[in-house]
């Protein structure tokens, strides 16, 4: 049985600022690898007002450096929206 862990980087106070929200999500992750997790996925979820969480793709860069055997994937990204045509 494999387990994972799903990050969103919810932000549930206004004054909290980012770092301090990406440095939460970064323990959590060393902490789940520590405890025999498998795989840790980032998402990104621009619609909901409480999660600030950027590109989910640099934040695994991000936690690559601190992690050993955990994988890491992406669960949400969101695309970009295309431009309108010009008329």
């Amino acid at each position: 049985m494999r387990f994972s862990i799903a990050i969103n980087m919810m932000r549930r106070r206004p004054d909290v600022p980012m770092e301090t929200i990406a440095a939460q999500a970064l323990e959590m992750v060393v902490a789940a690898e520590g405890l025999g997790f498998d795989i840790a996925w980032a998402a990104e979820h621009h619609t909901i007002e409480y999660t600030i969480a950027p590109n989910p793709l640099v934040l695994i860069v991000h936690w690559a450096a601190h992690v050993r055997r955990m994988r890491l994937g992406t669960a949400v990204i969101t695309p970009a929206r295309s431009p309108s045509p010009i008329s």
